[in-house]
C-alpha cells in the first residue's frame, strides 16, 4: 500500500515538474536584416536565428515593394538558423520577410520583419500616408506575405499555445494531487474498517 502511495506521489511530482518546461518554446532571437533596418542594396540572403534548433521544413517568403516574391529556392535549416536565398530586383522600398518554422519539439514559430532598401522606404506606403511611411508601410505590405505563405495564418494561434500548455500542465498536476489525496483517503478507510 505504501508503494502505491509512493508511486502516485512520484507521478504527481513528475507531472508538476514537467509542466513549466512544456511552456518553454522556441522564439526568434535575431534576424538579418533586423526589423526596420535600412540597407543600400537587397542582400543575397536573409536569416533568422531561434532560441532552439529548428526542424525542416521551414517556410520563408520575402516580398518586395510591389508585393512580388524575391525568394530563390527553399529555405535552409542549420541548427537554430533558418536562411533563405534571395533573387529579385534591386528596387528601392520596403521589403517584408514572413517566416514559419517548427522547433524540434514541434512548436510552430511565425512572424514577419520589414526592412528598407535604399531611399525607397518613404515610397513604400504609397499615397496612404506620405509623411508617416515607416508605420503604414509594414502594415500595407504585411498582408501579402501572410496570404501567400500558406502555413503562416495558422501560426498566429501558436502564441497562445504557451498559455494552453501551462494551464494543461497545472490541470494535470492538480488532477494528480486529487488522485493522490483520493488514494490516500481510500487506503485510510480500508485500514480502519
Amino acid at each position: 500500500m505504501l508503494g502505491l502511495i509512493g508511486l502516485l506521489l512520484g507521478t504527481t511530482v513528475a507531472l508538476l515538474w514537467a509542466a513549466p518546461g512544456a511552456s518553454a518554446h522556441a522564439s526568434l532571437v535575431a534576424s538579418n536584416p533586423t526589423e526596420g533596418q535600412r540597407l543600400d542594396a537587397l542582400p543575397a540572403s536573409v536569416s533568422f536565428e531561434f532560441s532552439e534548433e529548428m526542424s525542416e521544413p521551414a517556410y520563408v517568403v520575402v516580398t518586395g515593394p510591389d508585393g512580388s516574391s524575391v525568394t530563390s529556392g527553399d529555405p535552409e535549416v542549420q541548427g537554430a538558423i533558418v536562411s533563405q536565398a534571395l533573387d529579385g530586383s534591386q528596387a528601392a522600398g520596403t521589403y517584408t520577410m514572413a517566416y514559419r518554422a517548427v522547433s524540434a519539439d514541434g512548436h510552430p514559430v511565425t512572424g514577419q520583419i520589414t526592412f528598407t532598401v535604399g531611399d525607397g522606404g518613404d515610397g513604400g506606403g504609397g499615397a496612404d500616408a506620405p509623411g508617416d511611411s515607416p508605420s503604414p508601410s509594414p502594415t500595407a505590405s504585411s498582408s501579402a506575405p501572410v496570404a501567400s505563405a500558406a502555413p503562416a495564418p495558422a501560426a498566429d494561434a501558436g502564441g497562445d499555445d504557451e498559455g494552453f500548455w501551462e494551464r494543461r500542465g497545472l490541470q494535470v498536476g492538480g488532477a494528480g494531487l486529487l488522485l493522490l489525496a483520493g488514494g490516500g483517503a481510500w487506503l485510510v478507510s480500508r485500514r480502519t474498517s
